[in-house]
């Protein structure tokens, strides 16, 4: 009896362990190696801004938020580090009520903004899902980089879809919806937000 009591409590730690996702690595080599190359921050000191519970839950905010800058505060970026959660085949996921777990797919991206709170760059850096790796392109991600901070990104509209992605595709591109009336909060301009 004791030995299947032992087997038990191994078997549910390895599953709840399976079941468990990483913490979202905020200061990746990817973030790292981008703000070097593609803003000169050789050197980066990350500055978690600290968002109200009102923000958190009216941006559905499933991330952490840095103002990012040289020792000299030469070069300063704001950046968004966040993960996005999608569906599988079989069907979406959710939140558990109680518990806040979420057992689907997900992924795990950065927009770097200026201090104007315009997007400067948007990568995947981290993508768990099993299909729709077609929103890791650089290339596509780049279509955020043309609005301005008061466009909502819209699929069909003035992002692209894509054939294959469609669900995350979508996922981001609602994400980063709600991270441009975010900045729009955080950094104290009005969020005037139109569709184009």
């Amino acid at each position: 009896m004791q030995i299947l009591i032992k087997y038990s409590i191994l078997l549910l730690g390895m599953v709840s362990m399976g079941l468990s996702q990483p913490n979202i690595d905020h200061e990746n080599k990817i973030l790292l190696r981008t703000l070097k190359r593609g803003f000169d921050i050789k050197k980066p000191e990350f500055d978690e801004i600290k968002v109200s519970e009102k923000i958190i839950n009216d941006y559905q905010i499933n991330g952490k938020v840095f103002k990012v800058s040289n020792p000299d505060k030469s070069q300063v970026v704001i950046i968004y580090s966040g993960r996005v959660y999608s569906c599988r085949s079989g069907g979406c996921s959710a939140p558990h009520k109680t518990s806040g777990k979420i057992s689907g797919e997900y992924f795990d991206y950065f927009a770097i903004f200026n201090t104007k709170g315009n997007i400067k760059e948007v990568r995947v850096h981290n993508y768990k899902a099993t299909k729709g790796h077609g929103i890791v392109s650089k290339g596509w991600l780049r279509q955020f980089e043309k609005l301005n901070h008061n466009e909502k990104p819209v699929v069909g509209k003035n992002i692209d879809g894509i054939s294959g992605a469609t669900i995350s595709s979508h996922a981001i591109t609602e994400d980063m919806a709600l991270r441009i009336k975010m900045m729009g909060k955080i950094l104290k301009r009005k969020p005037k937000v139109t569709e184009k």
